[in-house]
Protein backbone atom coordinates (compact mmCIF):
# COMPACT_ATOMS: atom_id res chain seq x y z
CA UNK A 1 0.00 0.00 0.00
CA UNK A 2 1.11 3.38 -0.87
CA UNK A 3 0.65 6.83 1.00
CA UNK A 4 0.68 9.75 -1.07
CA UNK A 5 1.93 12.87 0.56
CA UNK A 6 1.45 15.90 -1.91
CA UNK A 7 3.08 19.19 -2.02
CA UNK A 8 1.67 22.76 -1.01
CA UNK A 9 0.04 23.33 -4.44
CA UNK A 10 -0.68 19.60 -5.35
CA UNK A 11 1.54 19.93 -8.15
CA UNK A 12 3.60 16.61 -7.45
CA UNK A 13 2.44 13.91 -5.23
CA UNK A 14 4.97 11.53 -3.21
CA UNK A 15 3.86 7.86 -3.48
CA UNK A 16 5.76 6.32 0.04
CA UNK A 17 6.67 2.79 -0.09
CA UNK A 18 8.98 0.67 -0.46
CA UNK A 19 9.81 2.24 -3.96
CA UNK A 20 8.87 5.83 -3.99
CA UNK A 21 8.13 8.17 -6.91
CA UNK A 22 5.95 10.88 -8.12
CA UNK A 23 3.22 11.60 -9.98
CA UNK A 24 1.53 14.87 -11.40
CA UNK A 25 -1.99 14.96 -10.94
CA UNK A 26 -2.31 16.77 -14.10
CA UNK A 27 -1.60 13.84 -16.05
CA UNK A 28 -3.42 11.43 -14.08
CA UNK A 29 -6.03 13.81 -15.06
CA UNK A 30 -5.58 13.12 -18.77
CA UNK A 31 -5.51 9.65 -18.20
CA UNK A 32 -1.52 9.13 -18.20
CA UNK A 33 -0.44 6.19 -16.44
CA UNK A 34 3.25 7.40 -15.09
CA UNK A 35 5.94 7.86 -12.57
CA UNK A 36 9.03 9.76 -11.89
CA UNK A 37 11.68 7.58 -9.78
CA UNK A 38 13.70 8.84 -7.10
CA UNK A 39 16.88 7.41 -5.81
CA UNK A 40 15.49 5.24 -2.99
CA UNK A 41 14.04 1.24 -3.09
CA UNK A 42 16.68 -0.33 -5.43
CA UNK A 43 19.54 -2.48 -5.12
CA UNK A 44 22.60 -0.57 -6.80
CA UNK A 45 25.43 -0.37 -4.71
CA UNK A 46 28.33 1.97 -4.71
CA UNK A 47 27.97 5.54 -6.52
CA UNK A 48 24.74 4.00 -8.34
CA UNK A 49 22.73 3.06 -5.31
CA UNK A 50 19.90 2.77 -5.00
CA UNK A 51 18.05 2.89 -7.71
CA UNK A 52 19.81 3.73 -10.69
CA UNK A 53 18.12 2.85 -14.25
CA UNK A 54 21.09 3.56 -16.34
CA UNK A 55 22.65 1.06 -18.13
CA UNK A 56 25.20 3.36 -19.43
CA UNK A 57 26.99 4.04 -16.53
CA UNK A 58 28.87 1.27 -15.65
CA UNK A 59 26.59 0.01 -12.90
CA UNK A 60 25.47 -3.81 -13.00
CA UNK A 61 23.14 -4.95 -15.50
CA UNK A 62 21.20 -7.13 -13.29
CA UNK A 63 21.23 -4.77 -10.83
CA UNK A 64 19.35 -2.08 -13.06
CA UNK A 65 17.08 -5.02 -14.16
CA UNK A 66 15.95 -5.39 -11.04
CA UNK A 67 15.36 -1.94 -10.56
CA UNK A 68 13.36 -1.90 -13.53
CA UNK A 69 11.44 -4.58 -12.21
CA UNK A 70 10.61 -2.75 -8.34
CA UNK A 71 9.89 0.78 -10.00
CA UNK A 72 7.46 -0.80 -12.22
CA UNK A 73 5.87 -3.02 -10.14
CA UNK A 74 5.49 0.20 -8.11
CA UNK A 75 4.16 2.32 -10.89
CA UNK A 76 2.00 -0.18 -11.75
CA UNK A 77 4.10 -1.24 -15.59
CA UNK A 78 6.14 -4.37 -16.76
CA UNK A 79 9.14 -3.65 -16.71
CA UNK A 80 9.91 -6.45 -19.44
CA UNK A 81 7.56 -4.72 -22.20
CA UNK A 82 9.29 -1.13 -21.76
CA UNK A 83 11.28 0.39 -25.21
CA UNK A 84 14.11 1.69 -24.93
CA UNK A 85 15.85 4.79 -26.80
CA UNK A 86 18.74 7.30 -26.94
CA UNK A 87 17.28 10.35 -27.39
CA UNK A 88 18.88 12.47 -30.29
CA UNK A 89 18.66 15.89 -31.93
CA UNK A 90 16.55 14.68 -35.23
CA UNK A 91 13.73 14.47 -36.95
CA UNK A 92 13.64 10.64 -37.38
CA UNK A 93 10.70 8.97 -35.15
CA UNK A 94 9.77 5.46 -34.60
CA UNK A 95 5.83 4.70 -33.33
CA UNK A 96 6.39 1.99 -31.04
CA UNK A 97 3.91 -1.17 -31.21
CA UNK A 98 3.75 -3.88 -28.96
CA UNK A 99 6.29 -5.86 -31.30
CA UNK A 100 8.86 -3.40 -29.93
CA UNK A 101 8.52 -4.26 -26.54
CA UNK A 102 12.10 -5.17 -24.81
CA UNK A 103 14.00 -3.17 -27.86
CA UNK A 104 16.23 -1.03 -27.21
CA UNK A 105 16.64 1.65 -29.99
CA UNK A 106 19.84 3.64 -30.88
CA UNK A 107 20.43 6.62 -33.91
CA UNK A 108 21.16 4.00 -35.61
CA UNK A 109 18.54 1.40 -35.29
CA UNK A 110 17.37 -1.34 -33.38
CA UNK A 111 20.01 -2.84 -30.99
CA UNK A 112 20.68 -6.57 -32.88
CA UNK A 113 19.19 -5.84 -36.39
CA UNK A 114 22.64 -4.41 -36.92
Amino acid sequence: MHFKKSNENHSTILHEGEVPYLTFPKLEEAGVIHGFSTRMGGVSKGIYSSMNLSYHRGDEEKAVDENFRRIGEAIGFDSKKLVFSNQIHETKIHKVTREDCGKVMTHYGWFGDQ
